[in-house]
């Protein structure tokens, strides 16, 4: 238990040493990290309404998979934004509890695909598919370890009530998806910088850590402070955001200097103020306070 504890809090620290070394070697070589043609507010706004948008869409496909999950067994269930309620019993429902995070992985590799094939669509709509992919990864798969730390979580009992799974394979398992973490945490950095709204030529190594510290960063900080709203009471629910936001968002940001020849399609996210994810937001924000704060029953 003990190695995978480390884990985590490597998880944590790596990148923000990684980052500040970068960014202290930047300040020596004195790079150009201006982003012409960028209105930064705009920028964003753009990218954290976004992240808003794939933060509790993702979360409620959560909740709402595991509904179903509970629905396939015969169960009565109650779905709310940030949790859910059964009536009944199942030999199988522990393991179901682990529908949901399996529901929103699958979503998420779905959603990245639809991500790479429209490349010639609207900057705000890959922009917002982008953060869809991104939840449904990272909000999936820390409940692994979260799980065998915690048997007592949704994917705890799946794990460990249900399967029974060796001691071992819980410990290698929970390492491994964690290290899987840090890598796909560098590729998502990647694919964001084909979002920057500049030409790839101006895609310098001190601007590409500039564009990831707006587009992910603080856009990503402010999309965790706006998700607060759409969290049912509890009022623990609402440091969920931050935590994904704390263990993936700084290896975007530290391994922007790996990535190379970006090809970049100028855009106007950071010079268009978009309304499409404005009006997703509060139209989320409607169902969930009015219609879901009460809850929906299967």
């Amino acid at each position: 238990m003990r190695i995978v504890q480390v884990t985590l809090i490597l998880l944590l620290v790596i990148p923000v040493i990684w980052g500040l070394l970068n960014l202290l070697s930047r300040k020596k070589r004195r790079h150009n990290t201006a982003i012409q043609g960028v209105k930064v507010p705009i920028l964003l706004y753009n990218g954290a309404l976004s992240y808003v948008i794939g933060f509790n869409v993702i979360f409620f496909l959560q909740e709402l998979f595991l509904v179903l999950g509970k629905k396939m067994l015969g169960l009565s269930a109650t779905l709310y934004h940030n949790n859910h309620t059964w009536e009944g019993d199942h030999e199988m429902v522990n393991l179901m509890q682990g529908s949901g995070a399996a529901g929103i992985f699958i979503c998420g590799i779905i959603f990245m695909v639809v991500f790479l094939q429209i490349k010639s669509s609207n900057a705000i709509v890959r922009l917002i598919f982008f953060w869809l992919s991104f939840h449904g990864i990272f909000q999936s798969l820390p409940q692994i370890a979260i799980g065998f730390l915690d048997p007592s979580t949704d994917v705890g009992n799946a794990l460990v009530y249900y399967l029974d799974l060796n001691q071992n394979l819980l410990i290698g398992l929970s390492i491994f998806t964690l290290v899987s973490m840090a890598f796909l945490g560098i590729i998502y950095g990647r694919l964001l910088l084909t979002l920057a709204p500049i030409r790839k030529e101006l895609l310098t190594d001190g601007v590409r850590f500039r564009v990831i510290l707006y587009m992910a960063v603080i856009s990503g900080f402010i999309g965790c402070v706006l998700t607060i709203p759409f969290r049912i009471l509890p009022m623990s629910q609402a440091l969920t955001p931050f935590l994904v936001f704390a263990f993936s968002i700084p290896w975007l940001w530290a391994s922007a200097g790996l990535h190379r020849e970006i090809n970049t399609h100028p855009n106007p996210l950071g010079q268009k103020i978009y309304k499409i994810p404005l009006i997703l937001c509060l139209v989320m924000l409607l169902f969930f306070r009015m219609v879901l704060v009460n809850g929906i029953n299967w």
